[in-house]
């Protein structure tokens, strides 16, 4: 479900652009460190954003000539819910 979430269904972008559904628009999808660095307990969402960042750049390259932009952020840590039960679970 996590890589699902937030890695696949970044191709979204790709699939409305050859519907004709897209004009001119900007993408952006948000990482975090985990997708290069190693964390206990963040295996899923780790292999998720790696696959997220891979898509954006492919996103990135085939919709540059449609005026398209794709770009990941990465932003700091933030106290979320999520990231409250990603820590809850180490021991």
């Amino acid at each position: 479900m996590t890589l699902d979430v937030m890695a696949t269904r970044s191709s979204i972008g790709r699939r409305r652009r050859q519907a004709g559904l897209m004009g001119r628009c900007r993408i952006f999808s948000m990482t975090s460190s985990g997708s290069t660095r190693v964390f206990a307990t963040y295996g899923a969402v780790s292999a998720a954003k790696a696959a997220l960042e891979s898509h954006t750049r492919q996103l990135a390259l085939e919709l540059a000539p449609h005026g398209i932009t794709v770009n990941a952020l990465r932003g700091g840590v933030t106290n979320t819910p999520a990231l409250r039960k990603i820590r809850a679970t180490r021991s």
